[in-house]
C-alpha cells in the first residue's frame, strides 16, 4: 500500500531534488543537536540540527537531513552515528524520538528488543489505525500482563510494503522480515523448538508475553494464552506474515494474517 500523505514535509525538493524526499517524515520532534559531528567525507560540522528523516525507500535508509547555517542538506548518515539508538547489545536502548527505554538481548548474530515496541499515540481499539502521519497504537492489558502496544500492519510499516524497513521502530532498528525471523528460529534449531526459549518463561531473554491479539477491530482473542508478532514481509495486497506462540506449544507458528489485525512488534537492530 502506498501512502498519499507528505507527512510534515518541511523543505522544498522541487528544484532538482530527490522526489523520494516528498514521501518521508522529518518532524521537528524527531531531531536533536550535535556538536562536532563528523560526516560526509570526514567533514566536521561544528554544530548541526539533525533531522531523523524516515524514508520510504530502502536506498535512503541511512540518509539524514542536516540543518546547518540555514541550509538543509541531505547526506548519507552511517549507522555508527545513530548516537542514541545504536547500543552495545544487552544495554538499554533509548528511543531518541520519545525517550522510552527498552532492554535488548543478543541472540546469536542478532540484537533484539527484549520488550514490545511502545511508540505512538494511543487511539480507541474500535477505530482503524490511519494513514495520517501520526504513529497510532492500541493499548491492551490483562490480569497477567501490563499495558502493551498493538499495531496494524500498514500503520507499523508506514504504508510501505517493502520488507525490512524501519517502519515505526527507532532509528537504527527495523521491523524484522521473514529472513530475520528464520535466523532467530534457527538459533534454536527450528521454529518447532523456538517457542519455549523465546516465551517469558524461557531462557533466551526475548521474553515474549502472551498478550493476545485484536482481530479486525472487533474482538480481542487469546489473552493470557498466546501472542503474535508481525513480520515486515507482506503476503499479497491484504495480508502479511506473522508468528505466534502460545502457552502450551513449544513451537512458533507462521501465519499469513490480515493486515487489519493488531499484533505486537519486536524491533531488530540494523
Amino acid at each position: 500500500m502506498s501512502s498519499n500523505n507528505n507527512c510534515s514535509k518541511t523543505t522544498d525538493t522541487s528544484g532538482g531534488g530527490d522526489p523520494d524526499l516528498d514521501s518521508g517524515i522529518f518532524p521537528e520532534k524527531n531531531s536533536f543537536t550535535s556538536t562536532g559531528l563528523q560526516i560526509y567525507n570526514n567533514y566536521t560540522i561544528p554544530a548541526a540540527r539533525i533531522f531523523l528523516f524516515q524514508p520510504r525507500r530502502n536506498r535512503h535508509k541511512n540518509h539524514h537531513l542536516f540543518l546547518y547555517q540555514h541550509r538543509l542538506m541531505f547526506r548519507p548518515f552511517p549507522r555508527s552515528y545513530y548516537q542514541l539508538s545504536i547500543i552495545n547489545c544487552g544495554s538499554t536502548l533509548t528511543d531518541i524520538r520519545d525517550g522510552k527505554k527498552y532492554p535488548t538481548v543478543q541472540i546469536g548474530s542478532q540484537c533484539w528488543m527484549a520488550e514490545n515496541l511502545d511508540y505512538g499515540t494511543e487511539i480507541s481499539e474500535t477505530i482503524a489505525q490511519r494513514d495520517n502521519c501520526i504513529a497510532e497504537k492500541y493499548i491492551r492489558q490483562s490480569s497477567l500482563v501490563n499495558r502493551q502496544s498493538f499495531y496494524q500492519w500498514d500503520e507499523l510499516m508506514r504504508y510501505d510494503d517493502t520488507p525490512g524497513l524501519q517502519g515505526l521502530c527507532p532509528p537504527g532498528w527495523h521491523v524484522p522480515d521473514e529472513a530475520d525471523w528464520s535466523t532467530l528460529f534457527s538459533y534454536y534449531i527450528t521454529s518447532g523448538f523456538a517457542g519455549s526459549p523465546l516465551k517469558y518463561s524461557g531462557y533466551s531473554g526475548f521474553n515474549a508475553l502472551l498478550n493476545g491479539a485484536s482481530h479486525f477491530n472487533r474482538q480481542w482473542d487469546f489473552t493470557d494464552f498466546a501472542t503474535f508478532f508481525w513480520s515486515s514481509t507482506p503476503d499479497g495486497p491484504t495480508k502479511a506474515w506473522s508468528h505466534g506462540m502460545n502457552d502450551t506449544d513449544p513451537s512458533v507458528s507462521a501465519y499469513p494474517s490480515s493486515r487489519s489485525n493488531a499484533f505486537n512488534v519486536r524491533c531488530l537492530q540494523d
